[in-house]
């Protein structure tokens, strides 16, 4: 019973079939976790759907016990096909020449005249492996129940192209696992001259791994400043560049720049830049108060390929106003209307509209260095700076990917270019029985045995 249930699970985790369907399941999964926006999902759900979102983990699916179990038994499915057919060729190469004899039926036959017994030196076998040595065969002369054969082999590593294409799709799929296991990846954004602490509380967004238990804390990054270096077919920023020194774990510092292009490492971390935006540092001061208030109105960036907008809803200290907010980097039109002349940081301006609950008070275009006062209260436009949006990856399996997807290409250039092919030559007392076998392309083959056949029969001649 027990053997019997051994033999089921084998031939089950041998199927070709099984092997589909998980490959069709886990790029459905892939594709849906790609296209799906889990947290605007989640916040257009509420609280209800929140929860039942989290508890199957649609906010991180790569990362999710079910995701990993998924593709760990593909890991195993794979496994045993690799190892069904390592034990195939270990088979062939061990059994050989006697079973490929016994299972091929000769292609070609020449058989010898027997009124005139051609001479030694013309049916040798070494005449015969000189024959193969013409069409680049490495050749062995071997002996079966008295019968001698030759055997020609050529691009014998082509056999081995299915098992290192497998090998190399093991490696993917354990760097795979191992990377969503450990990883870490966060998004976090930095004002010029200030500086960002590796801490948990820090990130405006952060995914780790399940048996990611690495302490916060290995590293600071301070800001110095944000450079637009490329711009698109619209005149949208499309490469942003961020001056940055970075500190790391052992308390050593470098100054980098890092791009949208170029990212760097810092310690075991990859440091990407993704994003940018604009603060405007306000100074308040609310009517019939002797108290100021410094205002960092960090504005969050809506970029579109074809227009950038940095937007934002700032509450004015002390009192019930409320602004709402629109920065351009060149403001163009008119105070009532401002429009975008440019994305190039040329002419910076504040579009504002200050409320009380829903009674405008305040309509205008705000420049660095203005001041305005309505209804008793100060508002002055003090300083403007920028702030970098980065992220930050940890995924200790990329590399283990890498060699597996190189592994993968060289086991599929074996598999399309290179054909393994085998000459088995028999010699008879009255005949040669040629045998062939070729991974691919049998009628060029055949060709090729034809030519060698021929080859044969001039020199019996």
């Amino acid at each position: 019973m027990l053997t019997k249930l051994k033999i089921e699970v084998w031939r089950l985790l041998t199927s070709k079939r099984l092997a589909l369907w998980l490959i069709v399941g886990l790029t459905l999964i892939s594709t849906g976790a790609v296209l799906l926006d889990s947290d605007k999902l989640i916040t257009a759900r509420g609280l209800l759907a929140t929860q039942w979102a989290k508890s199957l983990g649609l906010d991180h699916i790569f990362s999710t016990w079910w995701f990993l179990t998924v593709v760990g038994l593909f890991f195993l499915n794979t496994l045993a096909c690799t190892f069904k057919q390592w034990e195939m060729l270990r088979m062939q190469t061990k059994g050989g020449i006697r079973v490929f004899s016994e299972q091929t039926k000769p292609m070609f036959v020449v058989r010898l005249s027997r009124a005139k017994e051609p001479s030694p030196k013309v049916i040798s076998p070494g005449n015969i492996q000189g024959v193969l040595r013409k069409f680049r065969y490495s050749t062995k002369l071997i002996e079966d129940n008295g019968r001698l054969s030759v055997v020609g082999s050529k691009n014998r590593i082509g056999r081995w192209g299915s098992i290192i294409f497998h090998i190399g799709l093991l490696i993917i799929i354990a760097g795979a696992i191992w990377g969503q296991l450990y990883k870490l990846d966060g998004q976090f954004f930095v004002i010029e001259g200030k500086e960002f602490t590796d801490l948990h509380s820090e990130y405006v967004q952060v995914k780790e791994g399940p048996l990611f238990a690495e302490n916060h804390g290995r590293f600071k990054i301070f800001l110095h400043s944000v450079n637009v270096i490329g711009y698109n077919q619209y005149g949208v920023p499309d490469n942003l560049e961020s001056d940055l020194t970075l500190t790391g774990p052992e308390g050593s510092s470098k100054r980098v720049k890092v791009s949208n292009r170029e990212p760097k490492s810092l310690a075991d971390y990859e440091l990407y830049q993704f994003k940018h935006g604009y603060v405007p540092i306000l100074g308040f001061k609310p009517k019939d108060s002797t108290k100021g208030y410094l205002i960092t109105a960090i504005l969050d960036s809506l970029i579109h390929g074809v227009s950038e907008e940095h937007l934002g809803q700032i509450k004015l200290p002390g009192t019930q106003l409320v602004a709402k907010v629109k920065f351009f980097a060149d403001v163009g039109g008119s105070a009532e209307n401002p429009t975008a002349a440019s994305y190039q940081l040329k002419n910076p301006g504040l579009f504002m509209k200050i409320y009380d609950k829903e009674r405008l008070v305040y309509k205008g275009v705000f420049k660095p260095g203005d001041k305005v006062v309505f209804e008793g209260s100060t508002l002055e436009f003090l300083q403007l700076k920028q702030w970098s949006g980065l992220s930050v990856n940890k995924d200790q399996g990329r590399i283990p990917v890498y060699i597996g997807f190189w592994g993968a290409i060289a086991g599929i250039f074996l598999i399309y270019f290179v054909n393994p092919k085998v000459v088995l030559i028999t010699l008879a007392n009255d005949e040669i029985s040629i045998r062939g076998q070729a991974g691919r392309f049998q009628a060029l083959f055949k060709e090729e045995l034809q030519a060698i056949r021929d080859d044969i029969i001039i020199r019996l001649e």
